[in-house]
């Protein structure tokens, strides 16, 4: 976007160049805008009966290639009233000015004013093409007869109106009137009218033009601004991915020392596991004893004993356990308990 908008500012300020050049150069004309070659600028659009002011409508089939050109639509069978285009400019007072216009019309009358008007906003005088009818329009020069007149101005003028103006519709539903090439120029009484055409001077582009300059230095600024204030949210966030990025680091060290104690916990969880399927296997391996005192825990307590002499050992043998030995004669030994199964 920032290099899009120094190509646009690039680019306006060359035209602002070629503008004040051509501005210089001017000839005569003491209109401004008069070649339309952007938009109309410069011009006053009075719509009166209803009537819409463009440029090169309704399409390009109406007016030259070369050429662009004022245009009054009425989309409306209105015969009376008017709309016009109007064009305020300097005059001085006793000098001789030449009015000229190429215009055309369908189905509407058109006439061309100039008024004269002194520091009061007093009409002093009004020259006019007078009526005229319904005429030409086409893609040639050819096709938009001249209008014309010239003007003395009186002593007091210093200012003037020029009326581009077109009349209500004559026939049918709508009616168009187009405007090239209109021209003020100074002139004397006796030279030969229409002075010949020069383009008017492009002030009215020229303040156009440095209105969007304007308009794009405010929006490059802004756009600059935003980036800068991003930028700083930026280097932020950076910083914070970059601490994100450390104790990422950091994490998998620990858990990389840990491994080796996560692997030794293993190992041992694996070999108690081990030991206690041994044990479970011993434990339901073995047959419980349904004798009730059959571990001599309680020496011979529960037990009768028929010839010879019985002792209880006191200790506990490496195979048998505890166990009950006899001296003498020996009839036999046997549980008075009994243990439930």
């Amino acid at each position: 976007s920032i290099s899009a908008l120094q190509t646009a500012t690039s680019t306006a300020s060359g035209e602002i160049a070629t503008l004040k050049t051509q501005v210089t150069a001017g000839g005569g004309n003491l209109l401004v805008n008069t070649d339309l070659a952007l938009d109309t600028s410069g011009w006053i659009f009075n719509s009166g009966i209803g009537g819409s002011g463009g440029r090169n409508l309704p399409d390009a089939s109406w007016y030259p290639a070369t050429e662009n050109v004022l245009t009054i639509v009425q989309a409306n069978s209105t015969a009376s009233g008017q709309s016009d285009w109007t064009q305020n400019i300097a005059l001085q007072g006793d000098k001789w000015y030449d009015v000229s216009v190429g215009a055309a019309s369908h189905r509407a009358n058109i006439q061309v004013y100039l008024q004269c008007i002194d520091a009061s906003g007093n009409v002093l005088a009004t020259g006019t093409t007078g009526l005229i009818a319904p005429a030409g329009g086409g893609n040639t020069l050819a096709s938009f007869p001249v209008c014309k007149f010239k003007i003395q101005a009186p002593a007091a003028t210093v200012r003037g109106i020029l009326y581009l103006r077109k009349f209500g519709t004559l026939s049918d539903a709508n009616s168009y009137a187009w405007f090239l090439r209109p021209q003020v120029a100074e002139t004397t009484a006796t030279k030969a009218s229409p002075v010949a055409y020069s383009v008017g001077s492009a002030r009215a582009t020229i303040v156009t033009q440095a209105t969007a300059i304007t308009t794009l230095n405010t929006q490059y600024a802004s756009l600059s601004t935003t980036v800068s204030t991003q930028g700083s949210s930026i280097s932020s966030q950076a910083t914070a991915i970059t601490n994100l990025q450390g104790r990422a680091a950091t994490l998998e060290s620990t858990v990389s020392a840990q491994g080796a104690s996560i692997s030794t916990l293993q190992s041992a969880t694996s070999t108690t596991a081990g030991d206690v399927a041994i044990l479970t296997t011993r434990v339901n391996a073995s047959a419980p004893n349904i004798l009730k005192e059959g571990s001599l825990a309680n020496g011979l307590t529960g037990w009768a004993t028929s010839g010879g002499t019985w002792v209880v050992t006191s200790g506990e043998d490496p195979v048998w356990g505890r166990y009950a030995s006899v001296t003498g004669s020996v009839n036999s030994y046997a549980s008075t308990a009994s243990r439930t199964a």
